[in-house]
């Protein structure tokens, strides 16, 4: 806040008076002066509405209290778990400050707060950034404050659906019927909300997930969600330009659809190489068994051993997984790349592909690891009992890039 402002005028007017007043926050922009000019960016509350303000519950206070206790004498994780306390603490601490400012600005005499609110609109202004907190704390006390629109007749689910916030457009869903006459209006574009689904998402909400094509099924996937809110005549309106929501999603994702197709076709031309030399090493381990075969019988020599078995079962598992995740990456190269195969069928087969190089890989690893075994005479004890760890470290590895991947 701008301390200066504040000094300038607290002895005429409290400080509470002084937050919810437009001309009280003041941050410096890029055009300006070297005078220390200030730029007017509305009340307080307008700047708590940029922000993350979700409020946490007592119980989840105190298990991060204790876990802050716990780790407080850790020193490599305790700094950014550290961090991510004093974050939550500091979000319940403006939640708190908001519900403060906007019951004081309720009690001020002679002002109209749909225009205190309205410049900038404050309800928008949290939508975009899914600040669902302020929202429910100002719409709580004053219902109609919801029906407020902004200067392009945006209802704040319309700017939560542009902006692709699913924390504040699921909402919606609390105001029983009425949400039909958000789901038909129109705004200065005859855009009705499934126009503004089918609009391509901001840069930093479509990076979200990584890779093209994932993300062309994250907005395939928030078009069907807005879809089912709204009536089917919805889907068949115009908007100035003619086009239907369906059309306009088309329009605007063409590029995104070309490079979810190149995406896709690189990420399985790489992975099925390398499902391939699997394949081929796993084929061909299985016809050069460790400790050779009995001249007389033709059986293995060390079949009775426990790692031949391990060995055994490894390899066929490399074998089976890597000629499945060949398959599946082949399909995926002679799909036909439309619209709809980015919603299940192409991130379905990438995933059963990539799960079965995982599985592959692995077998690999422990086939390599028996066939040491079971060809040495020596027992390390130790070192074998190490190899239980194998498959909760690679499951790890999995479940970090299926995070990282899929958000």
């Amino acid at each position: 806040y701008s301390i200066r402002y504040m000094k300038k005028h607290s002895d005429d007017t409290s400080l509470t008076h002084l937050l919810t007043k437009k001309d009280s926050i003041f941050i410096p922009g890029k055009d300006d002066s070297s005078d220390g000019t200030w730029k007017n960016r509305g009340t307080a509350l307008h700047q708590l509405a940029v922000q993350d303000i979700s409020d946490i519950s007592a119980r989840e206070e105190a298990i991060l209290k204790r876990l802050h206790t716990m780790f407080a004498a850790v020193p490599l994780p305790s700094p950014t778990f550290n961090g991510d306390f004093e974050q939550s603490l500091m979000r319940k601490n403006a939640r708190l400050v908001a519900e403060r400012l906007w019951s004081e600005m309720r009690r001020l005499e002679g002002v109209d707060l749909l225009e205190l609110l309205g410049e900038p609109p404050i309800l928008h202004e949290a939508a975009k950034v899914g600040n669902v907190g302020l929202i429910t704390t100002l719409t709580r006390t004053d219902p109609n404050l919801i029906w407020k629109r902004d200067g392009n007749k945006h209802y704040i689910f319309h700017t939560a659906v542009l902006h692709r916030q699913e924390n504040v457009f699921s909402l919606i869903h609390q105001i029983g019927s009425m949400k039909e006459l958000i789901a038909i209006s129109v705004d200065n574009n005859y855009d009705n909300i499934m126009h503004l689904a089918g609009k391509l998402a901001p840069p930093e909400r479509l990076k979200i997930v990584s890779g093209a094509a994932l993300q062309m099924q994250r907005e395939l996937l928030w078009f069907k969600e807005v879809e089912k809110v709204v009536p089917p005549s919805c889907l068949e309106e115009r908007n100035r330009q003619g086009l239907r929501p369906r059309d306009l999603f088309s329009m605007e994702h063409e590029s995104l659809l070309t490079k979810g197709e190149t995406w896709m076709k690189e990420t399985a031309n790489n992975c099925m190489i390398v499902a391939t030399l699997i394949a081929t090493v796993a084929f061909a381990a299985a016809f050069t068994l460790p400790g050779g075969n009995n001249g007389d019988t033709g059986m293995p020599i060390l079949m009775k051993r426990t790692w031949f078995t391990v060995f055994a079962v490894s390899n066929g598992v490399a074998l089976f997984c890597s000629t499945t995740s060949i398959i599946m990456f082949l399909s995926i190269l002679t799909s036909r790349y439309q619209e709809d195969d980015f919603l299940v069928s192409l991130p379905t087969k990438l995933m059963f592909g990539l799960t079965a190089l995982f599985f592959s890989i692995v077998g690999v690893v422990f086939a390599f690891t028996s066939t040491f075994f079971c060809s040495s005479t020596r027992k390390r004890h130790g070192f074998s009992n190490g190899l239980q760890f194998l498959p909760v470290f690679y499951l790890s590895l999995y479940l970090d890039g299926c995070t990282l991947s899929y958000g």
